[in-house]
């Protein structure tokens, strides 16, 4: 058996033998041809990225956008006077592989094929230069509010959102929720469907409460810096968040929460700045993961915790609107505004609203839509399609209401339905119930 003093003694002969013989030396072409392919197929998919809007950046489509089912928009953290500030939108979601490249394109395209992916572009430098750092918080979210509602008006209106955003991201899609909200009357539908579209929010180490280490705003530092000052539960970002979860429980919008390592000084180019785990934690949702926090939207691969948390998510979400989906026609025109003028003026003063008119002339739909829109501000929900199959005792109609009955977008529990002969469960809680074909007096009288 070979010796380790002769196994040694071998491994320095042929190492000196590549000194002596350069054609006996390892082949590294081998390696530079995969990492020049990798390069290659990078900016094969960077080439795909079409801007739509000052702020906004497609990364993938489905070959026939109307096939499109979800609409997930990426916002990206501060960025300190330097690298990437112009162009944060693409560099924050590159991968930290070899091939850096820009995952939420190439993976989540992959996984989630029918879905639409942009990237929010915003001026996110932490200093007044002459490259950026001037807009406030508030024009920044006015302007992407204009954009993203002008964005989804071809075939998209409906179309369920997920918003992604890391660090200060976070911060700008709750400013840009809080403006929709208060802007509903002004801007008209096309806002209000958009709060009714959003189904969810992806956190990547976004300060709730601010960080820590900014004592005073310097004379240099920008508008949007000044928002992450600790402000120990008081301030505009303290009310932001307290606004925030109140639009949460109004729309029932999914939060998920993951958070890096407390250091920003790498983010933020300063020294001594952390992010707490009490500023990034928001619910029960919460996970901490070993990558710093500048690293935290850069996973390394598909099998990674940062994006199997992204893509596990975006999939209880679409498992939600699929089981609050209602069959629609393929092509929905015309009934924006009577949906607005149900949902905007008649169920806010009625308690019963009826939908009359001709057969034919899309009464079907245009209840459908106004569920599909409304249902989730209702903690109890119910869709009749054919009145005809409640006809019989009173006791036989509450049963059969009760087997399609949803409560927040989960059929209601057995335990629930024991109460059949009465409306027990939903005494005091907000219910929508819709009837639809309903005909004659018959069935005006079963009502």
């Amino acid at each position: 058996m070979e010796s380790t003093l002769q196994r040694g003694f071998s491994s320095f002969w042929n190492f000196l033998r590549t000194l002596k013989d350069p054609e006996s030396q390892v082949d590294s072409s081998g390696d530079d041809e995969a990492s020049a392919s990798s390069d290659d197929e990078s900016r094969l998919w960077q080439e795909n990225i079409k801007q739509i809007s000052d702020g906004l950046y497609k990364l993938y489509e489905p070959g026939d956008a109307r096939s499109a089912n979800l609409d997930v928009f990426f916002f990206h953290a501060l960025e300190f006077e330097g690298a990437h500030v112009q162009d944060a939108h693409i560099a924050s979601w590159r991968s930290s592989s070899r091939s850096k490249e820009i995952w939420p394109q190439k993976w989540l395209s992959q996984d989630f094929p029918n879905s639409r992916i942009i990237s929010i572009s915003y001026d996110s430098c932490t200093r007044n230069t002459d490259e950026g750092g001037t807009m406030d918080l508030y024009r920044i979210t006015e302007n992407l509010l204009q954009e993203i509602v002008w964005a989804r008006k071809e075939h998209g209106s409906y179309r369920p959102m997920i918003f992604v955003g890391h660090g200060f991201g976070g911060i700008v899609m709750k400013q840009l929720c809080v403006d929709a909200y208060n802007r509903q009357e002004a801007g008209g539908k096309d806002v209000s469907m958009l709060l009714d579209s959003i189904r969810g929010f992806f956190f990547y180490s976004t300060p709730h409460r601010g960080v820590k280490g900014l004592k005073h705003p310097g004379k240099k530092d920008g508008p949007l810096l000044r928002w992450m000052y600790e402000v120990n539960g008081h301030g505009q970002l303290a009310r932001l968040h307290e606004t925030f979860c109140e639009l949460k429980e109004l729309y029932r919008w999914l939060i998920f929460a993951l958070a890096g390592l407390d250091s920003l000084q790498s983010a933020l180019g300063r020294p001594g700045l952390r992010l707490p785990e009490t500023s990034s934690r928001y619910g029960d949702s919460y996970v901490t993961v070993s990558s710093s926090h500048s690293d935290v939207c850069s996973p390394s691969n598909k099998f990674s915790a940062e994006y199997l948390h992204l893509r596990t998510f975006i999939q209880d979400v679409l498992t939600r609107v699929e089981r609050e989906q209602l069959t629609l026609p393929e092509v929905v025109v015309g009934f924006d505004g009577p949906v607005t003028e149900v949902l905007g003026e008649h169920l806010r003063t009625h308690a019963f609203v009826g939908i009359c008119g001709m057969g034919g002339v899309g009464k079907t739909t245009l209840a459908k839509l106004i569920f599909l829109r409304a249902c989730r501000k209702f903690e109890f929900t119910c869709f009749v399609e054919e009145i005809q199959l409640l006809e019989g005792s009173k006791s036989d109609m509450k049963r059969k209401i009760w087997k399609k009955m949803h409560r927040r977008g989960v059929p209601v529990r057995q335990a629930d339905r024991d109460y059949a002969d009465d409306w027990y469960p939903v005494e005091g809680r907000s219910l929508l119930l819709i009837f639809d074909q309903v005909e004659d007096y018959q069935h005006m009288e079963l009502l």
